[in-house]
């Protein structure tokens, strides 16, 4: 459902509202917002869920390293 979301905001709504009805974020849906905030160039947000990731115990995995690596690929920062 995060991938299919419109944009970043409704992504990151809708994150926020299944952790409201209890439910735990998964890699899976961590990774499709990563994605979705790589493809929005916004760099410091994804850096940032990288770190909350690691906090709440998902360590960040291939996929999430490859959006990061593609995100600043995009940007022309290698």
């Amino acid at each position: 459902m995060i991938d299919a979301s419109p944009d970043v905001p409704a992504a990151q709504a809708l994150l926020d509202q299944m952790e409201r009805q209890g439910l735990l974020p998964q890699m899976t849906s961590y990774n499709a917002l990563l994605k979705k905030q790589c493809l929005a160039a916004n760099m410091d947000v994804a850096e940032d869920l990288l770190v909350e990731m690691k906090e709440r115990g998902i360590p960040p995995d291939e996929r999430s390293y490859t959006q990061m690596v593609r995100g600043y690929s995009d940007l022309g920062n290698t």
